[in-house]
């Protein structure tokens, strides 16, 4: 029940949306992690099995979603006037963060070989 003159959070419900950004960061650090500790062998890489190409599938989706999911949050701010109240700074600090996060992992992966799906085998 919604009392009249009560304050409804303006933007704390969009914070899902950055999800597949730090979900792709972790995905990507624990396959690197794993590929510096033997890079010549797949003796440290984590067996995935049947997962590995769905692992690869879903990386690279989450990939391709994560910036403009972040985008579609951060819109959310900028069309409620949001930017002006003092509790909601940290939360666009942090879609700022994610942002910046779903870029590096673009980098990361786009930019040529993506080492990080190395530290995963399918044996």
């Amino acid at each position: 029940m919604q009392f009249k003159g009560a304050r409804q959070p303006v933007g704390w419900g969009t914070v899902w949306l950055t999800l597949p950004a730090w979900l792709i960061l972790a995905i990507e650090l624990v396959g690197e992690w794993r590929f510096e500790k033997g890079d010549s062998s797949t003796q440290y890489a984590l067996n995935l099995g049947a997962w590995y190409n769905s692992l690869a599938v879903i990386a690279f989706a989450l990939l391709a979603m994560a910036p403009f999911l972040i985008a579609f949050g951060w819109s959310k701010f900028f069309g409620k006037s949001a930017i002006h109240n003092r509790t909601l700074k940290p939360l666009i600090i942090f879609f700022a963060m994610s942002f910046l996060v779903s870029l590096l992992s673009c980098l990361w992966t786009c930019s040529g070989h993506p080492t990080w799906i190395s530290g995963y085998t399918q044996r």
